[in-house]
């Protein structure tokens, strides 16, 4: 679209002169709503699949503390250091930049 625009303006005497006018609002007008409805399929599918991604996340944090927190419990295991498995460096990024330093 920004090509399209470009393009337009430099030739704007040339489109002028020719009468031009209206057939560069028409298709401009296409090309204004085919990138309207591609950027909000983007935000729809973005939206959709980044909660589904959290979800899954979780999921799998579940998956590896219950059992965990279970073990613990019976004395079957003792935590020690923190494990790095059970955190989530997007929650945690100054956790996360120790851990790998050090």
């Amino acid at each position: 679209m920004n090509g399209f625009v470009e393009e337009m303006i430099t030739d704007q005497n040339t489109i002028q002169a020719y009468t031009y006018e209206e057939k560069i609002n028409q298709r401009f007008d296409k090309i204004n709503l085919a990138a309207a409805d591609s950027y909000y399929d983007a935000e729809y599918y973005g939206c959709t699949i980044g909660s589904g991604i959290n979800v899954i996340n979780n999921l799998g944090l579940c998956l590896i503390a219950i059992p965990g927190f279970v073990l613990h419990m019976n004395s079957m295991i003792t935590l020690g250091r923190f494990p790095p498995s059970c955190y989530i460096p997007g929650n945690f990024p100054d956790l996360s930049m120790k851990l790998q330093t050090s």
